[in-house]
């Protein structure tokens, strides 16, 4: 048994597809989440973009080291940056990189910028979810787009 102190829950089993939550319902969709979420396909991540092109979407954008520096190492500073249910518009949304990627949302008046992004998903709802996770499958970045505001 180990336990992910950002998700603050405990995962057992030998491999990804053997994961199981014993914590509480929200870290269950998290997790959930996590283990639906495919390496990034530049070539299907840039399809969902332009499918949110020049449309009003709702911006859920997250960073975090969190708990992960403190729990390394005491004197390391927790930085992170939320925003859930953010409307925006954008012109153009870009994917680049090679792995970790990076996307960009040109808006009118500024950008949307998310690096280190690593897996995503199209949901049944049709939102797209882009997540960058490090070596040991901690979220690190997250960046959504819906047409319909996310559970709070």
């Amino acid at each position: 048994m180990k336990c992910d102190p950002f998700l603050k829950m405990e995962i057992s089993g030998a491999n990804e597809n053997e994961r199981q939550i014993v914590y509480n319902e929200k870290e269950l969709l998290l997790l959930r989440w996590y283990k639906l979420m495919n390496p990034i396909a530049k070539s299907a991540v840039q399809s969902a973009l332009d499918h949110f092109l020049n449309r009003d979407v709702y911006l859920h954008l997250e960073t975090t080291n969190g708990a992960y520096a403190v729990h390394k190492q005491e004197s390391t500073m927790t930085v992170g940056a939320y925003i859930r249910n953010g409307r925006i518009c954008f012109g153009r949304g870009v994917i680049t990189g090679e792995g970790p990627y990076r996307v960009g949302l040109k808006m009118e008046i500024g950008w949307v910028y998310a690096e280190g992004l690593t897996d995503f998903e199209i949901d049944q709802a049709g939102r797209l979810l882009l997540a960058g996770h490090d070596q040991e499958g901690r979220l690190a970045v997250a960046l959504e787009l819906s047409f319909t505001p996310f559970d709070l």
